[in-house]
């Protein structure tokens, strides 16, 4: 195998606090065992797990001048059943941390735990975007492109609280865009809007009792996501309305599924 070209100090640090994680990452015998099939020799024992890989690591690269033995390391602790008896999300997780710095240097850890290359990046924003699992899961679902004109940022960021909040900010921002109704929000928008017998915007012809039935319907889900999600989140301490992705990205499918009832949509005529 040809020489891979030395990773920067920051890229390093980086990776050995994610795999020496005192809490989620490598046990003290198993960094012994993993440096010894990595080929790397293990010159501080003693010390904090993360500053042990580091030192590793470090002396390595300087005596060798590349950081293949450390890509070979990184590949025996994100072999994917490390994970698959303890935590599923943990690997996810730390692939997508590790993926941010490894950008850098043009390689990335695949789903499956291999190392691959890649293009390499230079800015923050595009080691985010590259490592960004949220807003890939969203496009791969088709989700309605509103979402990410109201929320992209948070989403770069893995953000789900905030992202969520944002979507459906944005949601009712567009309700208000279509019907040139102001100054309103949740419940009070939803009910002068789509009011049944003064609407002044509708998602369909409005006329078989179905048409009307869906109207009505559209208004209760509207309703029913602001009161849900909307208010709780606007009040609620962040570290007290705790939301991991299952849930948020649920929560973008049913904001997804209203924003194609507005495609649809269209302002009465006053």
């Amino acid at each position: 195998m040809a020489k891979e070209i030395p990773l920067t100090d920051g890229v390093l640090q980086g990776l050995a606090r994610i795999m020496g994680d005192t809490s989620d990452g490598l046990k003290g015998s198993e960094i012994s065992r993993y440096l010894q099939m990595a080929g790397i020799t293990d010159y501080s024992p003693g010390i904090t797990k993360w500053q042990r890989l580091f030192n590793a690591f470090a002396v390595y690269q300087n005596t060798t001048q590349c950081c293949n033995a450390i890509l070979n390391f990184c590949k025996y602790y994100f072999e994917p059943t490390r994970f698959v008896n303890s935590d599923k999300l943990l690997f996810e997780q730390q692939r997508v941390d590790a993926n941010r710095l490894l950008a850098f240097a043009g390689y990335e850890i695949s789903p499956r735990g291999g190392i691959i290359k890649t293009s390499k990046i230079s800015t923050i924003s595009e080691a985010e975007e590259r490592a960004n699992t949220l807003k890939h899961e969203l496009q791969a679902r088709n989700t309605h492109t509103e979402i990410f004109r109201f929320c992209y940022p948070e989403l770069l960021a893995d953000d789900y609280f905030h992202a969520v909040e944002d979507a459906l900010k944005g949601l009712f921002e567009r309700v208000r865009e279509i019907s040139c109704v102001y100054g309103k929000d949740g419940a009070e928008l939803v009910d002068l809007v789509l009011s049944a017998k003064a609407p002044k915007m509708l998602i369909n012809r409005f006329q078989t009792d179905s048409e009307i039935s869906e109207h009505k319907g559209f208004g209760a889900m509207l309703k029913a996501l602001y009161s849900l999600f909307r208010n709780p989140e606007a009040h609620t301490p962040r570290i007290k309305w705790p939301m991991d992705k299952t849930e948020a990205l649920d929560i973008f499918g049913i904001i997804s599924l209203c924003h194609r009832k507005l495609d649809k949509a269209c302002k009465i005529s006053l």
